[in-house]
């Protein structure tokens, strides 16, 4: 006998990888197709021909497995099932399909029925362990036979078949599970008769290596990062466009009548309208249904902090439910938006309408007029996909929802004795809302007589009235926003992956009673105690996150103080939530949009009245549908807006969903922000349909240089933190002062949260130790990546070297198996690593960060508590490496290519053609044509002998005629051969903050490369775009310019085509005693200057007080400055500039930019211009600014200067400003940048020193 195990028909079929299965479909797709026929066509005929099925009629075709036959002849079961074919899934009385009638009916044959696994769709459910597994065999979808074909009795387990749903409305059968049909049995035969032709795998890898194109590149480095519009160069097949789906399909523990119905809701939103704009007109629906679960995630389910225990007047279950919603394109490497809706009285559908004995079909049929689901959620859903969004829909069933229906005394009194009910009321109000009060006695008997097990009693957790206040309230079963929340994300990681650390933007959508309900969780109701508790969840939730969109949908019935005095003390809902929820995330520094849209019948409204926008509610609310009417800042302090829209009264919970505020300059959906909340491969870009999004990184699994690009980013983020949190270590670990008692940390209002009278608390309960312990966890992480790194670089090395691929994998499997081990070993003169570890993790001790032995070396990979977390970190990166190395190794294939002697030599790469010190062997010429600055030799000059070696004009004192101090007199530097200017673009500012390309005055060819690249760089990093350059090269004849070019004590960096200047009435000029408070110093920043102007003139940074400074950033009540209105602002410069009439023309360049802030919230322009600064090696013209302290002595200590360094959110900040300023103490001119790093002129002692002594010879070079 033999004692061989057996192997399970599809067992071969178990390590398939997902969507290998379906690559059956390149049997048919290696078919070669006729090239005037389109791919769908070919594959219709084809199926048609060997199959006889029609796949345009369905949704399909898919490859599946099959795992258990139910009924056919092959099973032979006849007898004892009646002559009915077997069925978990098929309402057999009431199916449509004649050939199963037919069968039913008394016919011979039993049709064939199976469970098949399709891995794509039923990926998380797992593989049977044998034929006897039936729980997981049940868990699968269930295929019958619809059509006479003898070769199905052939079928049998472990076969490969063709399935196909029946259409879009059967995918889901009575038991919520997939059920379709069997097309055929799969065979590579059957199709191998088709003509072929070349294949195009042939074709993409020719004999020959193509030419390198050096004329026409494609665009960029290939570094982790894929061209968004490549060419094939008119050979080869289309590119399309690929990215990695998410699964999908119907998942959760809800009802399947919810499933049902919303599935089928969504199947037949085609008939509701969207708010799409096409062809630019507004209101046009989007042709054909919302994407359902064929091509979604969608989840139904039970959340225990969303109505736990509410059963009135709906199913039996653990409460109310949970739709999650994610589009098949949803893109996890990129920010998402979390998306809530909160609908309005008696919605989320009508699913069980019939009661407590709806069934499937009756839910699937329930869609009467008025169903949200298909007349707001299907066309909000093909709106949000055609905006491009990348989001998750979260929408929770609230305490008032439409449930049963019920609206009588009678039907409950029904439903209690368990007899059947007649279908509920579909429009209007139910008891859910609120039970009137001659029914109340019927509702309480009817929630005593349910039969459940709970410790609770119904009566006491069930409100009967003004349900509108107990969703989320706190209590028992209203739940906690945010404990729901994070159920929310827990379902997303469980199914999706990890992605709750990738959702970046979060938006409440409140619609009629939602947006009632929502302003009741954050406030503070006198008859509710639990509404504390839901108030705190709430705002704790949101006071986090960086961005916040609030879209209340209301009337004017709703949102007045009148509908709810006993709740919100005379308030309307609006103007709650605008004090309770809009001022605390402001305060918050949270980016805030808070959308009011209402119908154009509305005539008063209390929440503008009180902000002062009466007129011009009055102005807006009955002019127009579908708009934006007016906007406004409000708050200040992160600079968010209160909008006003007008939509249609039926449906302008559709005009919410679809709507963007574009316009809005620093709106977080404004379309061309591109910052996440669409599909977008660029931060600026609106995504392009025909683009090819880079999701290398996300797909890869063996080394790479895009895992390397990804480990770099990650390794400058978490070096930012922790040298931010080592700044605030070595505060907390100074001794308290001796006279007072108080620890120097606590001084600092930004560290106040880690006291407690004067003392910084550090237990393990304290916040203190919870940031010490992420900051940890920050080290080892950063420790573990400087492994993965040094690993990757070796590993790209040897990429193709297969031997020394095995053995960097056996060194590092040494590694990752000997580490741990070492971790443990004790030493005579030290402990164990892990305990050394487990000590600085479960202490703080102050003695170790301090004094020569300090743990901390001062950089993030210096000191002993980086040496001690590389060891801890080493384990787990070893492991790491190893992996990669083995699947490198399994899918080794060495990137050459076999050259055939006809083949031509191809060019060097150019890092072919670099020397071992690391300069190239030749140098890039100049794209300004002309000119010899490939053969300089380009660095910053610190004196005029350095400059003169690329930049040889030497003028003279004589030849120049002054008025005064100053000469205008016209230089001679185009007479130097070689000398050529060019211009550059540069992103800037126009109206409403929109951004614009525009080009800079003339200046040396030679440096304009670099600072186009160093101002786009800095712009894109800090969000902050300058107006306009007003002035480059100066008394040039080619291109003629004009402006003082000489000074008697030396020459303006103006004329030799080294200086500009930039926006200069914001910035400014000043000599001698003045200090400039410039839009530089933070003194123009709404938000900054409140919060941080008094301690920074106390510390003497600001010569000038705040309350002259908040001019500067304040044109009225919590309004910004806004560009037109520069010349108001205390600080601006008010001299005449060059040509007399420069203030004239700032005006106009500041008009063009009407509607902008001047600094917009979220911008950082003293970062800008310092990483502008660093980046291009541009000196600025300051004198003054973090160079002289006004007050409390002449320099600031190491201690003070942190404390600005944490004021500005700057590293470092008093160093990097003295580096970047010119070396001129007596004048301040902010508005200056010049490529020279010493005073404010060349002297003309220096010109003449370094002269040639032939003559006044000038030459470049």
């Amino acid at each position: 006998m033999s004692n061989s195990k057996t192997t399970e028909p599809y067992e071969r079929l178990k390590n398939l990888d997902i969507g290998e299965l379906n690559d059956l479909n390149s049997d048919v797709f290696s078919a070669r197709y006729d090239e005037n026929k389109d791919l769908d066509t070919v594959l219709h005929e084809l199926f048609v021909d060997h199959y006889s099925y029609d796949i345009t009629s369905g949704t399909g075709p898919y490859a599946a497995v099959v795992l258990d036959i139910l009924s056919g002849p092959q099973v032979k079961n006849q007898a004892t099932t009646g002559g009915r074919p077997v069925t978990t899934c098929l309402n057999l009385d009431e199916f449509e399909d004649p050939y199963i009638k037919e069968l039913t009916s008394g016919a011979k044959h039993m049709p064939v029925v199976v469970k098949a696994k399709i891995p794509e769709f039923d990926v998380d459910i797992d593989w049977p362990k044998n034929n006897d597994d039936k729980v997981r065999i049940d868990a699968h979808g269930e295929y019958w036979q619809f059509r006479s074909d003898d070769t199905l009795s052939n079928i049998s387990v472990g076969s490969i078949i063709w399935v196909s749903y029946k259409n879009n409305r059967d995918k889901i059968a009575i038991d919520a599970k997939p059920a379709g049909k069997i097309i055929g049995v799969h065979s590579v035969a059957s199709i191998t008769d088709i003509v072929k032709k070349t294949s195009s795998k042939k074709s993409l890898n020719p004999k020959c290596q193509a030419a390198r194109s050096v004329g026409r590149p494609f665009g960029g480095l290939y570094v982790s990062s894929t061209n968004p519009n490549p060419s094939n160069f008119g050979y080869g097949p289309p590119i399309r466009r690929i990215k990695g789906h998410i699964k999908t399909g119907m998942y959760g523990n809800g009802t399947a009548a919810t499933k049902e119905h919303f599935e089928s809701a969504l199947r037949t939103s085609e008939e509701s309208p969207g708010f799409w704009y096409q062809n630019g007109k507004k209101g046009q629906s989007i042709p054909g249904p919302a994407p359902s679960s064929q091509n979604a995630f969608i989840w139904v389910g039970t959340l225990k902090n969303n109505g736990y225990m509410d059963l009135l007047d709906r199913p039996i279950s653990q409460g109310r439910e949970t739709i999650i919603y994610a589009p098949m394109t949803l893109d996890l490497t990129s920010p998402i938006e979390i998306k809530y809706y909160f609908h309005d009285k008696a919605g989320f559908g009508h699913a069980h309408i019939n009661g407590p004995s709806t069934t499937v079909l009756q839910a699937r049929n329930s869609l009467y007029p008025g169903n949200d689901f298909r007349e707001k959620i299907g066309p909000a859903i093909k709106d949000l996909n055609k905006a491009g969004r990348n989001y998750v829909l979260v929408i929770p069933e609230m305490a008032y929802s439409r449930g049963y229906g019920t609206v009588s005394k009678s039907r409950i009194i029904k439903m209690s004795e368990g007899e059947a009910v007649v279908e509920g009321k579909t429009t209007g109000e139910t008891f859910r809302t609120r039970v009137p009060a001659n029914a109340r006695d019927a509702v309480k008997d009817y929630l005593n007589k349910l039969p459940i097990e709970t410790n609770k009693n119904l009566l006491h957790v069930t409100p009967l009235r003004e349900r509108e206040f107990a969703t989320f309230d706190g209590s028992f079963t209203g739940g906690k926003f945010g404990d729901f929340h994070q159920e929310v994300l827990d379902v997303l990681d469980e199914h999706l992956g990890t992605m709750s650390d990738k959702i970046e933007y979060y938006s409440i959508l409140a619609d009629g009673a939602g947006a009632t309900a929502l302003a009741s969780i954050v406030t503070d109701i006198s008859v509710s105690s639990n509404h504390v508790l839901g108030k705190e969840s709430l705002l704790n939730t949101f006071s986090s996150k960086p961005a916040v969109r609030i879209d209340f949908v209301t009337d004017e019935i709703t949102d007045s103080p009148a509908a709810y005095t006993n709740y919100f003390g005379g308030k309307s809902p609006s103007y709650v939530l605008k004090q309770e929820l809009y001022d605390y995330l402001v305060s918050s520094q949270a980016f805030v949009e808070f959308n009011y849209i209402t119908s154009p019948t509305q005539k008063t409204n209390f929440l503008f009245k009180k902000l002062g926008k009466e007129k011009e509610f009055d102005k807006h609310a009955k002019s127009g549908n579908n708009v934006r009417k007016f906007y406004f800042n409000s708050g200040g302090i992160a600079g968010s807006y209160i909008s006003m829209h007008v939509g249609p009264e039926n449906t302008k919970t559709n005009y919410a969903f679809a709507m963007l505020n574009e316009g809005q300059g620093d709106s977080m959906l404004q379309p061309s922000a591109g910052e996440g909340l669409f599909k977008s491969e660029g931060a600026n870009d609106k995504p392009a349909s025909s683009a090819v999004p880079d999701h290398h990184y996300a797909l890869s699994g063996k080394p790479s240089i895009g895992d390397l690009e990804k480990l770099n980013k990650k390794q400058k983020e978490l070096k930012e933190q922790n040298d931010s949190f080592e700044t605030f270590l070595a505060q907390a670990a100074q001794e308290p002062f001796p006279d007072s008692g108080i620890d120097p940390v606590c001084t600092f209002s930004k560290y106040s949260e880690y006291c407690n009278n004067g003392s910084l608390v550090t237990n393990a309960e304290s916040l203190f130790f919870s940031s010490y312990k992420q900051y940890l966890e920050n080290k080892r992480k950063y420790a573990e990546i400087v492994l993965l790194i040094e690993a990757e670089i070796r590993i790209q090395k040897i990429i193709n070297n297969k031997d020394q691929l095995i053995k960097e994998k056996n060194a590092f499997e040494k590694l990752s198996n000997s580490s741990p081990q070492d971790l443990n070993r004790t030493n005579p003169n030290r402990d164990s690593w892990n305990n050394i570890w487990k000590s600085v993790n479960t202490n703080f001790k102050k003695s170790n960060f301090t004094g020569e032995n300090s743990f901390l070396g001062g950089k993030s990979n210096e000191g002993y508590l980086y040496q001690v977390a590389g060891l801890i970190a080493a384990p787990e990166a070893y492991s790491k490496i190893t992996n990669k190395l083995k699947q490198a190794l399994d899918t080794f294939v060495p990137d050459t290519l076999e050259k055939s002697k006809e083949c031509l030599d191809q060019p060097k790469a150019m890092s072919e053609m670099i020397t071992l010190e690391g300069e190239p062997v030749y140098k890039p010429k100049s794209i300004v044509p002309d000119n010899n600055c490939s053969d300089l030799d380009i660095s910053l000059p610190a004196n005029f002998e350095e400059l003169s070696k690329f930049l040889g004009y030497y003028p003279k004192k004589k030849d120049f005629n002054f008025n005064g101090r100053t000469s205008k007199t016209k230089t001679k530097i185009n007479s130097i051969p070689g000398f050529k200017t060019s211009t550059f673009k540069y992103p800037s500012r126009t109206a409403n903050c929109e951004i614009t390309n525009k080009v800079s005055p003339p200046m040396w060819a030679c440096i304009t490369e670099r600072i186009q690249k160093a101002w786009k760089e800095a712009s894109e990093e800090t969000r902050y775009y300058p107006f306009e350059i007003t002035a480059g090269i100066r008394g040039a004849k080619d291109p003629k310019t004009s402006g003082t070019t000489a000074y008697k004590t030396g020459v303006s960096l103006h004329s030799y085509g080294l200086a500009f200047d930039l926006d200069p009435f914001i910035t400014g000029y000043a000599r001698g005693r003045g200090a400039l408070h410039s839009v530089y110093t933070g003194a123009w920043t709404p938000g900054f200057i409140e919060k941080h102007g008094k301690d920074l003139y106390e510390l003497g940074v600001y010569k000038d007080k705040v309350e002259k400074l908040f001019d500067n950033a304040y044109e009225g009540v919590n309004t910004p400055r806004m560009a037109e209105n520069w010349q108001k602002a205390p600080s601006h410069y008010r001299g005449r500039g060059e040509s007399g009439d420069a203030k004239e023309k700032y005006v106009k360049i500041m008009n063009s930019a009407k509607g902008c802030p001047i600094i917009q919230p979220g911008t950082n322009p003293t970062l800008w211009l310092i990483l502008f600064c660093e980046k291009s090696g541009m000196r600025w013209g300051n004198g003054q600014f973090l160079k002289k302290r006004h007050r409390g002595g002449s320099e600031w200590t190491i201690m003070q200067q942190t404390q600005i360094s944490n004021i500005f959110g700057i590293n470092d900040i008093v160093s990097r400003i003295k580096k970047i300023s010119w070396k001129d103490n007596s004048i301040d001119d902010h508005m200056h940048f010049h490529f020279w790093s010493g005073k404010s002129l060349i002297p003309w002692k220096d010109i003449d020193k370094a002269r040639p002594e032939a003559s006044a010879e000038q030459t470049v070079g």
